[in-house]
């Protein structure tokens, strides 16, 4: 892969005062991931309120690491006050993509799922911050 050997290992894996031993199984996640971890939110029958979800957002992006972590992505589906359609994003650090992807499904229940991945999460702080910008959902009703 890359060009590599399968099993070369890439310099940032030696080990230091040890030979090149690859990880395997539990060893590998423990060995890289020691504090890397991912939490969800998910609130049925809410939505949230589109400028208080931008602030959040631009709050959470500009947060300090002993704040609130590190945050490596975030993405999630939600319900938008006001709107029908079902808002789809994904964060990776500061960078963010947001779009609107059609109507709720008849069988979906609108609602808010968002999932987490980063290092020493403050997971009180994110959910905590980010449920302050949640409301009822109610379906947005138009003349047509």
């Amino acid at each position: 892969m890359f060009g590599k050997a399968a099993g070369a290992p890439h310099p940032s894996h030696r080990h230091r005062g040890a030979e090149f031993a690859p990880h395997t199984g539990a060893a590998a996640a423990h060995a890289h991931n020691q504090h890397v971890g991912t939490f969800s939110i998910v609130r049925d029958n809410l939505c949230v309120e589109p400028l208080l979800f931008a602030r959040w957002l631009r709050k959470v992006a500009s947060a300090k690491v002993e704040d609130i972590g590190t945050l490596y992505r975030s993405k999630g589906v939600l319900a938008v006050s006001g709107v029908n359609e079902r808002l789809v994003f994904h964060a990776v650090a500061d960078v963010m993509e947001k779009e609107y992807v059609g109507k709720w499904p008849a069988t979906a229940t609108p609602g808010v799922k968002l999932v987490f991945i980063g290092k020493k999460l403050n997971r009180e702080w994110l959910t905590s911050t980010f449920e302050a910008c949640l409301r009822p959902w109610r379906p947005y009703l138009r003349a047509e």
